[in-house]
């Protein structure tokens, strides 16, 4: 006969809480809000007048998530008393909006059009692109924790460039913004691969070509080595002018389509697989990168590079597995 033991197993208090959600710009009560407790799985939706009821909650320390379209993502710690059952109230933010330049299409020269480019670069080729759009500044720290709840910067500062993400944080952060806006993702996970929806209407991360296409100014370009200028110090923030940090977006000058720092400041992840050899087999129309690969493309060069990375036909890679404070992410949205 086995030796048996009597276990005492002691269950935690349970309670029902109520409560409201409000602006807290505003102060008005906010309908249609997702409240989830992962710890014991437990989802609910506040009514029109912002009042929630949760069930089973338990006492002590909990903490809540809210998720609202057209409202910042909020990790709120909530500590439950005893008995303490009523009168709970969380606010919410309306996020930072991303601001998107229309891209008129058009065909262009892409890759070393200037001769002193490396292997990679050539040849220069024509490619078509449709119409795009894409942010007019890399995404910031602060629209980061607006979606995701967590800043993973080492240089921290709201409106500098997020940085210290991997590749897959990229394009989850491209479909949980997409979500907040209420628009289709265009990302979906299969397997061990992940498959993009060109024709979602949600954010995505730009094709190396629709990159340097924005990056050279569009149908608007000039010409120019870097993007807006034939003098880095103008519109980039690499080596020699950085002080070993990133800095604000946009504070350097914008390109001839307004957009900031496609030149310097951080590295941006683009779609693409990264294939040193694809300019000589790419297609001509929308081209969209390798279909298979273990790095992807990295455009625009940042504050830990010479001046030679930061130009417009630059092209570098990067692990899916790895992450720098040199590397972040700039953002597309089809036309229509």
């Amino acid at each position: 006969m086995k030796d048996t033991v009597n276990v005492k197993i002691l269950l935690r208090n349970l309670l029902t809480i109520s409560g409201q959600v409000i602006d807290d710009t505003t102060g008005i009560a906010i309908g249609g809000v997702s409240i989830s407790i992962p710890e014991i799985s437990f989802q609910t939706t506040t009514s029109n007048d912002g009042s929630f009821q949760v069930t089973n909650i338990p006492v002590g320390a909990n903490i809540i998530y809210l998720k609202r379209i057209g409202y910042s993502y909020s990790r709120k710690d909530l500590y439950v008393n005893y008995n303490e059952t009523s009168g709970y109230t969380l606010s919410m933010s309306q996020f930072t909006p991303i601001t998107m330049i229309y891209v008129q299409g058009g065909t262009f020269m892409m890759g070393d059009t200037f001769g002193d480019g490396n292997f990679p670069e050539k040849p220069a080729h024509s490619v078509t692109l449709s119409d795009f759009y894409i942010s007019q500044y890399e995404v910031t720290q602060r629209q980061w924790i607006d979606t995701e709840g967590i800043n993973p910067a080492k240089f921290w500062g709201e409106n500098n460039p997020v940085e210290s993400v991997f590749w897959t944080n990229a394009y989850e952060f491209c479909n949980a913004r997409s979500e907040l806006e209420g628009l289709n993702p265009c990302n979906k996970v299969q397997g061990n691969s992940v498959t993009c929806n060109f024709n979602a209407n949600g954010y995505r991360l730009p094709t190396e070509a629709e990159w340097e296409f924005a990056a050279r100014g569009g149908i608007n370009s000039m010409g120019t080595k870097y993007s807006g200028s034939n003098d880095p110090k103008d519109v980039a923030w690499f080596y020699n002018n950085s002080n070993n940090s990133t800095h604000l977006v946009g504070s350097k000058k914008p390109n001839e389509l307004g957009i900031y720092d496609m030149s310097g400041n951080v590295w941006e992840f683009c779609w693409d697989y990264y294939s040193e050899n694809y300019y000589s087999e790419s297609p001509h129309n929308n081209p969209m990168g390798p279909t298979q690969g273990q790095l992807r493309s990295l455009r625009g060069g940042s504050w830990t590079d010479d001046m030679v990375f930061n130009k417009i036909y630059y092209r570098s890679f990067y692990s899916q597995r790895d992450r720098g404070t040199n590397v972040g992410v700039r953002l597309v949205r089809r036309s229509n």
